[in-house]
């Protein structure tokens, strides 16, 4: 009679070693199709349990995520994913709206992003005037009418109203100047404060005012130039009344007229300042650093916006002009307005 076997037990831990693709010492020698058992050169039996709690196990053909990042440890399975994640960390932002000049990190978030300009705005900011796609968008936006500051750096203790505004933050901290640039060498942490300081050496202005002829190197500042053609300031003075089209301009007020405050100190001589612009460009006295070079002449200057001044005796630009007598100036009006 032949020597046949019957249908394999319940559960064998050297049959489900085999199947698992793992090779040891108790694992099956060979293997008999049409329902025989696995037989193998040793009695000892293969703990199974015991293997699946070995940290180093996993199933065969289960993905690794073989891609760390570098600034957080957060692992990933491609190094493309990898490499969307790292514009996080570096802020670099290649794709921009042609509307408003938003920045994104992905083509897909400014595809989302483009139908917003055609979308209803339903919310309007009852202070303002300015409205909102979404509701989400206006409560953050009312944030700025307000003192709140919920995102807390928790290094020294400042508070931001936006995520984003603290994320960049932070990297101030780390002290990393990832972009450098390559006409003077100074370094930046983020790709769009190197992409913006790098038009002070060209002095290209790609922004352009649709109510009047001047142009500018960033949205921002285009902005609160708009808000010259309408008249708003949003931002009113507490003690005084005095109001302001930007919430920086009404704390430097603050500090100037009513507190005194000098939060800015120079590392240096410790001489403090109102803003950090001032207490930048006085720390050019330490250094002697004039990284703004004109391309025309060769003069250089200790901040852009010498340089931008100074490159308008070559273009002849004037972009000033006087509500009384529409006369024209290279420099800001009030200057002119004795």
């Amino acid at each position: 009679m032949g020597n046949t076997k019957g249908p394999p037990t319940e559960s064998d831990p050297k049959t489900d070693a085999h199947h698992l693709g793992i090779k040891t010492e108790d694992a099956p020698l060979y293997h008999q199709d049409g329902g025989r058992r696995l037989r193998s050169a040793t009695s000892q039996p293969f703990n199974l349990t015991a293997f699946r709690s070995d940290p180093e196990w996993r199933p065969r053909n289960q993905k690794v995520r073989r891609f760390p990042c570098p600034d957080c440890g957060r692992k990933f399975f491609s190094k493309t994913t990898l490499e969307f994640h790292s514009r996080i960390h570096t802020q670099y932002r290649p794709y921009s709206c042609e509307v408003c000049h938003k920045t994104f990190s992905r083509k897909a978030g400014l595809d989302e992003h483009r139908p917003i300009h055609d979308a209803e705005r339903p919310f309007t900011c009852l202070q303002c005037g300015r409205t909102f796609t979404f509701k989400s968008n206006l409560t953050r936006h009312m944030r700025f009418h307000s003192d709140a500051q919920p995102y807390v750096c928790p290094q020294c203790g400042q508070g931001f109203k936006i995520s984003a505004h603290l994320k960049r933050h932070m990297t101030a901290h780390s002290g990393c100047k990832l972009y450098v640039c390559p006409e003077c060498g100074q370094s930046y942490m983020s790709y769009m404060s190197l992409k913006y300081h790098r038009l002070s050496h060209t002095g290209e202005r790609p922004l352009s005012c649709p109510e009047c002829p001047m142009t500018f190197a960033r949205p921002h500042i285009l902005m609160v130039h708009r808000l010259k053609h309408t008249g708003e300031t949003p931002f009113s003075c507490q003690d005084c009344g005095n109001q302001f089209k930007q919430r920086c301009k009404l704390k430097e007020h603050v500090r100037r007229k009513h507190t005194g405050e000098k939060p800015y100190k120079c590392s240096d001589c410790d001489k403090c300042f109102v803003t950090s612009a001032s207490r930048n460009a006085h720390m050019v006295v330490h250094t002697g650093e004039k990284p703004y070079k004109c391309m025309e002449c060769g003069i250089s200057y200790s901040q852009s916006g010498y340089l931008t001044q100074h490159m308008r005796r070559h273009t002849g630009e004037k972009p000033y002009k006087c509500s009384e007598c529409d006369k024209c100036f290279p420099l800001f009006l009030e200057k002119y307005n004795v």
